[in-house]
C-alpha cells in the first residue's frame, strides 16, 4: 500500500481536518502576499527615502509633483504592505496599490522612449512586471474576504 493509500485510508475527523486545511491555506495565503508586497515595500521605502529623484522622473513624464506627494504615495505603499496581511484590510489595501500603480509604472518605466536594445528591453520587461502585479492586486482587491 502505498504512503498516499495510508494517508487517505487515515481517518480524521472532519472538524480536524477542516482546521488543518483552513490553517495550511492561512499561511499560504500569507507567505504569497508577503511575496507579492516585498516590490511594494522596496518602492515605497525608496519613494520616501529618495523623492527628489522621484519628482525629477515624473516631471520628465509630464507629471508635475512634489516631494511631499512623493513621499505620501511611498507611505501608502509601505501602509498597504502591511494592510495586505490583515484580513479585514486586505481588498483596501489591494485596491490602493492597484490604483497606484499606472501612474507610477508610466513615470518609471517608459520602454517606449528607449532606442532598441538591452536598455528597452529592460524597461518593458519592468513595465510587463508592473501589468502583471495590477492584475494579481485587482485579483486580490476582488476575491479575497
Amino acid at each position: 500500500m502505498s504512503i498516499s493509500s495510508r494517508i487517505a485510508r487515515t481517518s480524521v475527523e472532519p472538524g480536524v481536518a477542516a482546521d488543518l486545511s483552513a490553517t495550511r491555506n492561512g499561511l499560504l495565503t500569507r507567505v504569497a502576499l508577503l511575496f507579492f508586497s516585498a516590490i511594494f515595500a522596496f518602492g515605497g521605502y525608496n519613494q520616501i527615502r529618495y523623492a527628489p529623484s522621484h519628482v525629477s522622473r515624473a516631471e520628465e513624464a509630464g507629471l508635475p509633483v512634489s516631494e511631499n506627494l512623493v513621499r505620501v504615495n511611498g507611505a501608502g505603499m509601505l501602509l498597504a504592505v502591511l494592510g495586505l496581511q490583515i484580513p479585514a484590510l486586505r481588498r483596501a489595501s489591494a485596491a490602493l496599490l492597484a490604483l497606484q500603480l499606472p501612474v507610477t509604472t508610466y513615470v518609471g518605466h517608459r520602454f517606449w522612449e528607449q532606442e532598441t536594445g538591452p536598455q528597452r528591453a529592460a524597461q518593458l520587461t519592468q513595465f510587463l512586471k508592473n501589468v502583471s502585479l495590477f492584475g494579481a492586486a485587482v485579483y486580490i482587491a476582488g476575491t479575497s474576504e
